[in-house]
């Protein structure tokens, strides 16, 4: 399963360098709580506005960026107070076609709403569930236990990872919240050596004119086969 979906990629991008990594998952969960409120809700799945050629550089990017990923952390929090990122022949691009791409990047204007689904939250138990409608169905296994505090994916558990404070430079505007995740193996050695990897990752945030965003990152290869690759974003209404 491949999402064509690519805001997640540049929403990392712009919050790297926000994000504060202290290890507060009662504050985490109690914020789920209040934003998540119970009923049907419309969830609008977000999507680059942008030519096929942006779209390409993005993929690019994208790909380099999955092959050389403790790089780029290290290398986002070098520059962690710039604006952007300097060119970097390892960002996959030439330094030109990178400079258009993080044009597109802050440019707020070129983000649209690309489709609709229904979203159901329910509260019971000390718990927030989802039903989500096909093809978002994958909601259905995130449950967020307000009592441990834990959110898990099934029967993983999903630790606290950090929370988030896009300040003015987030492509979709100031925003604010708290991210898990959960890693299993490498990401860099996979494809190379066959091995198996597995990555999680959950985002609930609300924007400064209070929009409600939900993040969800799935990523599952299986000796070398990459045989899941989803990021989806979007704004709970």
């Amino acid at each position: 399963m491949r999402s064509k979906y690519l805001i997640p990629v540049l929403l990392f991008i712009s919050i790297i360098s926000q994000a504060q990594t202290g290890k507060d998952e009662k504050a985490a969960m109690k914020f789920a709580d209040k934003v998540l409120t119970t009923g049907m809700h419309h969830f609008s799945v977000l999507d680059i506005d942008a030519s096929d050629d942006y779209k390409a550089l993005l993929l690019r990017f994208q790909k380099a960026v999955s092959e050389n990923k403790d790089w780029f952390i290290n290398y986002t929090k070098e520059h962690a107070k710039e604006k952007s990122l300097p060119y970097d022949k390892r960002l996959g691009l030439s330094e030109s076609e990178y400079q258009q791409m993080t044009k597109l990047i802050l440019d707020k204007q070129k983000f649209k709403v690309v489709k609709k689904v229904e979203l159901e939250i329910i509260k019971r138990d000390g718990m927030i569930q989802f039903k989500g409608e096909y093809p978002f169905v994958f909601f259905d296994k995130i449950v967020f236990n307000l009592n441990s505090p834990k959110l898990f994916i099934g029967e993983q558990t999903i630790p606290y990872y950090m929370s988030i404070d896009s300040k003015t430079n987030s492509s979709i505007g100031e925003w604010k919240g708290y991210g898990w995740k959960w890693e299993e193996g490498s990401a860099e050695n996979a494809f190379d050596q066959h091995l198996n990897y597995s990555l999680v990752q959950i985002s609930v945030g609300k924007t400064l004119d209070g929009k409600i965003l939900l993040g969800t990152k799935f990523i599952y290869i299986e000796a070398g086969q990459q045989k899941v690759s989803s990021d989806i974003l979007g704004f709970l209404e």
